[in-house]
């Protein structure tokens, strides 16, 4: 499963270090934290990677941000940027196992 490392975490070690500089060391022992749910209102993903969504309706729906046209696009709908509540990064891929029988 794939995790995320902590923003306040990483924005708290360069603080703490006076070349501003994130070492290696300091990603491989930063926590994870696993998926959760991030405000909208709080941050936005990266311009149109797909993300699962909470819709204001209560629905939930895969979607991207398009940052050029502020609004969130599906396969289906389009909607406008605070119709989106909630959004979380989808889990990479299943990885498929060659285990020699084809």
């Amino acid at each position: 499963m794939s995790k995320w490392i902590s923003v306040d975490y990483l924005l708290g070690r360069l603080s703490l270090r006076r070349d501003g500089v994130l070492t290696k060391h300091d990603i491989e022992t930063a926590p994870y934290a696993e998926f959760k749910w991030i405000p909208a209102s709080e941050r936005l993903p990266e311009h149109e990677d797909a993300v699962l969504c909470f819709i204001k309706n209560g629905q939930q729906d895969i979607l991207q941000f398009d940052k050029f046209e502020n609004l969130w696009v599906g396969m289906q709908w389009t909607y406008k940027r605070h119709a989106v509540t909630h959004w979380m990064p989808l889990p990479e891929p299943p990885q498929e196992k060659d285990d020699g029988n084809r």
